[in-house]
């Protein structure tokens, strides 16, 4: 009866990890992410930082303001908008479509940045 469970359980561990491995590569040729990540940019000296981020489908973008002034980060087609955030507060996006969106302060239109979704 020992025989049998071990083989049992070895043939599992066979079967299991070639699937994983499939069911993961599927994922990535799907462009799927296994788990949305969140991704930081702060606001600090007028920038935005990293002033370009690529990040998945479903990954969230959290802006923190970490200047001494209002600032937003608002799309430039309309996409999202932070409203103002003051200085210690921040905002988050759920980055759903895929493509380039390029963002601004609108308080302060010299300031912008790229977001990258795949």
């Amino acid at each position: 009866m020992a025989d049998r469970a071990d083989r049992r359980r070895i043939s599992r561990r066979r079967l299991t990890t070639p699937l994983a491995a499939l069911i993961a590569a599927v994922a990535i040729e799907l462009g799927c992410s296994p788990r949305p990540k969140t991704r930081e940019v702060i606001i600090r000296s007028f920038a935005f930082s990293p002033a370009t981020d690529t990040l998945q489908a479903g990954d969230t973008v959290r802006w923190s303001n970490r200047d001494v002034v209002p600032h937003t980060a608002t799309s430039r087609t309309g996409g999202f908008d932070s409203g103002a955030l003051e200085s210690g507060q921040d905002w988050r996006y759920v980055a759903r479509d895929r493509g380039t969106f390029e963002y601004e302060c609108t308080l302060h239109p010299t300031m912008r940045g790229t977001l990258v979704v795949r």
